[in-house]
C-alpha cells in the first residue's frame, strides 16, 4: 500500500472517528434539553404540551423537507423519534394508568394503537432512502396523525385527569412522568 493509500485511510479513520463523538456528545446533549424542558414545564400536563409543541414542529418540518434535504430529513427524523420514545414511555407507563384509573380504558386502548402506528411508521421512515418518494407520504401521515392524537390529549384527555385528581394526585404524577423521562432521555 502507498502512503497515498495510507493518507487517505487514517483520514477516512479519522473522520470516523470525528463521526462518532460528534453523535455521542449530540445525545448528551438532547438529554440536557430534555431536563431542561422537563424542569420549565410546570406540572405534567404542562410538560406533556410541551413535549406535544416540540414533536409537532419537528414532524411539521420534517414535511416541509425535499428529497435534495437528505441530511436534514436524516437529523429531523432522529429528533422525532427520540422525543416520540421518551413522550410515550411517559404517557404509557404514567398518564395512560391514570386516565385508566379515571375510567377511560377505552380512551388509553385508542391513544396506544396511535402510538404503535406512530412507532411504526418512524421505523419505516427509518428503513427508507430520505430521497425515496415514499419518505415524505410517510412524513405526512406522521404529521396527521401527531396532530390528531395531540388534539385528542390535550382537548379531551388531560383535562379530565388534571380537573379530576385529587389533592397530591398531579404532583405524584409530575413527578413519575419526569422520572419516567429522565429514564429514557
Amino acid at each position: 500500500m502507498n502512503s497515498r493509500m495510507t493518507g487517505r485511510l487514517i483520514g477516512a479513520a479519522g473522520a470516523a472517528a470525528l463521526g462518532v463523538v460528534a453523535g455521542l456528545s449530540l445525545g448528551r446533549a438532547r438529554r440536557a434539553v430534555a431536563r431542561a424542558s422537563m424542569a420549565l414545564s410546570g406540572d405534567w400536563e404542562g410538560q406533556m404540551k410541551a413535549e406535544h409543541k416540540a414533536l409537532k414542529k419537528v414532524v411539521q418540518a420534517m414535511t416541509a423537507t425535499d428529497a435534495a434535504d437528505a441530511a436534514e430529513r436524516a437529523a429531523l427524523l432522529a429528533t422525532a423519534s427520540d422525543a416520540l420514545t421518551r413522550h410515550a414511555v411517559e404517557e404509557e407507563n404514567v398518564i395512560y394508568p391514570a386516565l385508566r384509573a379515571c375510567g377511560l380504558t377505552s380512551a388509553v386502548k385508542s391513544m396506544l394503537d396511535d402510538h404503535a402506528d406512530m412507532r411504526a411508521m418512524i421505523a419505516g421512515l427509518q428503513a427508507l432512502s430520505p430521497e425515496d418518494p415514499s419518505w415524505a407520504q410517510t412524513a405526512k401521515r406522521l404529521k396527521t396523525l401527531v396532530y390528531r392524537h395531540v388534539r385528542r390529549e390535550e382537548q379531551d384527555l388531560f383535562p379530565a385527569l388534571h380537573e379530576g385528581g385529587v389533592d397530591g394526585e398531579n404532583d405524584r404524577l409530575t413527578q413519575l412522568v419526569r422520572s419516567e423521562g429522565l429514564k429514557v432521555s
